[in-house]
């Protein structure tokens, strides 16, 4: 099977993955992809398969965003890591479901930066801080309201991730609201039609 083959399969199965860092590329990479299944036909539901570190906070909440305006159904199917930012994206999904042996990692939020240096070096840092913060809130927001978590409890799982690398089960993403069941088989690989050559 060639790649061309395997994204028209992808494409008529309503599949996409989410197994690289998530960066603005990425983010891009993945709109398209789902736009193309939304213009096929906006009523079908589409899975995203999850196996993800995290990755750049802004491009998250700006792909969060962009699933939740759609106007049909995208679930998540974690069959590894969800760790990170990929927490953040997690909320805009319907239905959450994972694998028994996936694992659900938070910690302190990580932003790399480019700074350049206009002139007025210390205006320019506040203004930087003060995006960061922004930011900040917004990511807590999302995780809080997404898995109706208060801060002390978001705090907290933020510092057992950070301090002792702490990750949850499945069965502990489940008690806490993460995610809504887990499944020992996914039904989206099975029963595939094969593309006629």
């Amino acid at each position: 099977m060639n790649i061309e083959q395997r994204n028209e399969l992808l494409l008529r199965r309503r599949l996409l993955f989410l197994t690289k860092d998530i960066t603005s590329t990425t983010v891009s990479a993945i709109e398209n992809l789902i736009t193309d299944m939304v213009l096929e036909d906006s009523k079908k539901p589409i899975t995203c398969v999850i196996d993800c570190c995290g990755g750049n906070p802004n491009p998250t909440l700006y792909l969060h965003d962009f699933i939740k305006s759609l106007p049909c159904e995208i679930n998540a199917a974690i069959i590894g890591k969800c760790h990170s930012s990929t927490l953040t994206l997690l909320p805009a999904f319907k239905y959450r479901a994972s694998a028994r042996h996936a694992r659900f990692a938070f910690h302190a939020m990580v932003q790399s930066l480019e700074i350049k240096i206009t002139g007025n070096f210390e205006e320019q840092i506040k203004e930087v801080v003060q995006t960061l913060k922004i930011t900040y809130e917004q990511v807590m927001e999302v995780q809080m309201k997404g898995y109706n978590l208060s801060r002390e409890d978001l705090l907290e799982l933020r510092e057992m991730g950070e301090r002792y690398d702490v990750s949850l089960s499945a069965e502990q993403a489940k008690e806490r609201g993460i995610i809504h069941s887990i499944v020992d088989k996914f039904n989206f690989l099975h029963d595939i039609e094969p593309i006629s050559t």
